[in-house]
């Protein structure tokens, strides 16, 4: 062998064998290994897989913080919320988290009794519409607010004749200025669950209607004192059957019509025996049968039945001149009284101040709660709408929950996410302005754009799923259970999905969704369980919330029952446990019984009200009719998001740390999770 031969093989063999020498760690391997899998099963919605991925990463890797707090977050989501909460206390106990802490104490304000005993009290102002501002004059003189169901709402602007819909950001949407025929001084207006706007018009002694876009107008009502004439008509409300009820202060009367401007009566005057009359009649508002008149000469609260009968006399002596009347929580009136903002237990007869605006403003004529829990204030002489959130929320700021991040089509990466306030109520009609989003890989990335894809409370899709309780009793109930199949059936199209899901002693889908209504049938009426096989409730509701856990909307369980639970309903699981595991993914059950309320197992009705839902009995006069409507209609703060990720890869085998930021006035809320890019070869 030549020299140069034998100078090469040398050169080799002293670069070559260190590296041969310091071997490969192959716990290290595997535990990366696994922990790539538990993230890529939690961000399919795959719980239980997670967890034991996460626990087979953590046994090579005990100390891994990084490992411990993903298993933390898959027990929490698969509803062991007390064995996710000691690991996360644990993993702070180790490390300063800003994020984990927070999401630690939010929890465990919802698993305490925080829910029971928080209730606001002292608002603060976080944000100014000022109409007439420096930057040019937006609106002037607003009298009234409205909140609509999406988070924006209309303002009435008396000064210039208009009506303004606005965003939940207090971005202007539309200007209603009415038609041809312009608004003569807009004082007030409400919109109907149907979209319909009625506007009073106070210098045109006369109700617009028009539709939620401004695009046509209709007007009734006209000058006088005459049947369903107004000198100065103000204030508005809805009642229940759909009548509206508008305070003249002309008149000195509040007149009751129906929506196409027919005269219904009028009351308020002092015919009626006792009563002294209304002397300065402004806000209104209705609860149930009763109708709530704001006096403002009389400092009082007159209450009325729907027919006009005068009933009581509240709040004396503990008003001054109040204004604009809304209605709260059941049981609570928000009144504007000059410069301060009033919460009105009607029950006990008792006046807190939510607000003192002295300092900010010189008169508030309404405020009202938005779908979101603010309070918006509109202020007449400053051409203001003033934005106050509960004080102590604003410090504790917004609550985000990432469900999910998708990779699939990467770097097009998609995330699911929810927004709530403290409490777990949910925060909607967010918008990209809303969110801030960043990748943290070896430095911070923050995409240059994202969009939003999907809005869950204007999506109006709902993913179900139907368990049928297999107990003896339903056999006799053949026709009932095809009848209540049939009827909720018809209500799942387009984006929406439906399946039937058996709750025998081993459940099991008996139709998946896209089943024809004849297989959903057949599915639900199945064979009922003898005595000694009773169902499991538990793993039946498991089974239908993995089957909903990944739609984009409304999710739902509603479980057809005579009301009875067997010995094994919860062997697998606790009643808490499956309680906190909907609770985790924004899942409602609903009890569907052939019983009356009363006859329902206790603990069928704990898991529908903590689940923030109910019981419908089936028997009703007017059976399900409307109960779809009120599913949907329950405030969903669930967003999905796309961008474009910046970050490589590294063909599936880098973990991409994630965070989304969430800011609303000057509220704000953060959420870290992570994911892998998919597998490249």
């Amino acid at each position: 062998m030549s020299k140069s031969k034998i100078g090469i093989l040398v050169i080799l063999l002293l670069v070559l064998t260190p590296l041969f020498s310091q071997g490969i760690d192959l716990d290290e391997v595997n535990a990366q290994e696994d922990f790539r899998w538990g993230v890529i099963a939690y961000n399919r919605a795959n719980y239980n897989d997670a967890i034991r991925s996460f626990e087979r990463a953590l046994s090579l890797r005990p100390d891994n913080l990084l490992y411990q707090e993903w298993l933390g977050n898959a027990l929490f989501r698969s509803g062991f919320v007390s064995a996710a909460e000691e690991v996360w206390a644990a993993v702070l106990q180790r490390k300063s988290d800003p994020l984990l802490s927070s999401r630690l104490e939010i929890q465990q304000l919802r698993s305490g009794l925080g829910q029971e005993l928080f209730r606001p009290d002292k608002y603060i102002v976080v944000g100014i519409l000022d109409g007439a501002g420096e930057e040019g004059r937006l609106f002037l003189r607003p009298s009234s607010v409205f909140p609509l169901p999406d988070g924006g709402f209309l303002a009435a602007a008396f000064g210039s004749n208009e009506i303004l819909s606005f965003d939940v950001n207090g971005a202007i949407r539309d200007r209603y200025t009415g038609g041809l025929n312009k608004l003569a001084s807009p004082f007030d207006m409400l919109r109907t669950p149907e979209g319909a706007v009625f506007i009073s018009e106070y210098n045109g002694n006369r109700i617009a209607r028009t539709d939620d876009r401004g695009l046509s107008y209709e007007r009734f009502g006209s000058r006088g004192r005459g049947e369903g004439q107004f000198l100065g008509p103000q204030y508005m409300a809805l009642d229940e059957a759909g009548y509206l009820y508008i305070t003249d202060i002309g008149n000195r009367r509040v007149t009751k019509m129906d929506q196409q401007g027919r005269f219904i009566l009028s009351f308020g005057d002092r015919r009626q025996g006792r009563f002294p009359g209304l002397k300065e009649p402004t806000g209104i508002a209705v609860q149930g049968s009763r109708i709530y008149v704001a006096d403002a000469l009389a400092g009082v609260i007159q209450v009325f039945d729907t027919s006009g009968n005068y009933l009581s006399t509240l709040a004396e002596g503990l008003l001054s001149r109040p204004e604009g009347l809304s209605s709260g929580a059941p049981g609570e009136l928000i009144l504007a009284d000059d410069n301060k903002i009033y919460s009105f237990d009607i029950g006990m007869e008792q006046v807190s101040v939510l607000a003192d605006l002295s300092r900010a403003t010189a008169k508030v004529l309404k405020a009202v709660r938005d779908r979101n829990g603010n309070i918006l204030a509109a202020d007449f002489n400053s051409s203001r709408i003033s934005f106050l959130s509960d004080v102590s929320q604003v410090y504790t700021g917004l609550s985000v929950r990432i469900d999910r991040i998708t990779t699939e089509n990467f770097p097009r990466v998609m995330v699911d996410l929810a927004v709530e306030d403290p409490l777990g109520n949910p925060i909607v009609g967010l918008n990209e302005r809303n969110f801030i989003i960043t990748e943290l890989s070896d430095r911070r990335h923050s995409p240059d754009s994202h969009k939003l894809l999907f809005r869950g409370n204007l999506s109006g899709a709902l993913h179900g799923a139907l368990v049928v309780d297999r107990d003896p009793s339903m056999a006799s109930r053949a026709d009932d259970i095809r009848g209540t199949v049939t009827s909720l059936a018809a209500q799942f199209s387009g984006t929406s999905s439906f399946r039937v899901v058996s709750g025998s002693q081993v459940p099991l889908v008996s139709a998946p969704s896209g089943s024809a209504l004849p297989t959903l049938i057949r599915a639900a009426q199945g064979e009922p369980a003898d005595r000694t096989t009773a169902g499991r409730l538990d793993l039946a509701v498991r089974l239908a919330a993995g089957e909903i856990i990944s739609g984009r909307g409304h999710k739902a369980i509603f479980y057809l029952t005579d009301g009875k639970l067997g010995p094994d309903a919860f062997a697998g699981y606790s009643l808490l446990d499956l309680t906190r595991y909907l609770q985790a993914n924004g899942i409602r059950f609903y009890v569907l019984s052939f019983v009356p309320e009363d006859r329902i197992a206790p603990e069928l009705t704990y898991l529908a009200e903590e689940t923030g839902a109910g019981a419908v009995f089936l028997f009703r006069p007017q059976g399900l009719q409307g109960f779809f409507d009120q599913v949907v209609s329950v405030p969903d703060g669930t967003y999905t998001l796309e961008y474009n990720s910046l970050v490589d890869g590294d063909f599936g085998r880098l973990y991409i740390p994630f965070q989304a930021e969430v800011i609303l006035y000057n509220r704000s809320g953060r959420e870290k999770s992570g994911y892998f890019a998919p597998a490249r070869y």
